[in-house]
């Protein structure tokens, strides 16, 4: 059954999400102090890990090609005292 859920963002580098083979990141952003991504999924379709890095505006990103991240969403936390950019490695 094709629905929209959503996961728990950690404030770590990476957090990885057991999702539906095709599901589609929607947005990310914050609900109650706590960050989250919204997906789009197939509740019947075989689930697989989804990698997702978080890199803050200003600090370095070394530990991946530049090239091997995909954009999902920008969102801000602590009255926007951090800016957080959510990115999917496949």
């Amino acid at each position: 059954m094709q629905t929209i859920y959503k996961f728990q963002i950690t404030l770590n580098d990476k957090t990885t999400v057991r999702v539906p083979k095709n599901a589609k990141l929607l947005s990310a952003q914050v609900q109650h102090g706590i960050p989250c991504v919204w997906v789009m999924l197939n509740t019947d379709e075989e689930k697989v890990d989804r990698h997702l890095y978080l890199a803050t505006t200003g600090n370095p990103m070394p530990y991946l090609k530049y090239d091997e991240w995909i954009f999902v969403d920008t969102f801000m936390m602590y009255d926007g005292a951090l800016v957080v950019h959510l990115f999917e490695v496949q």
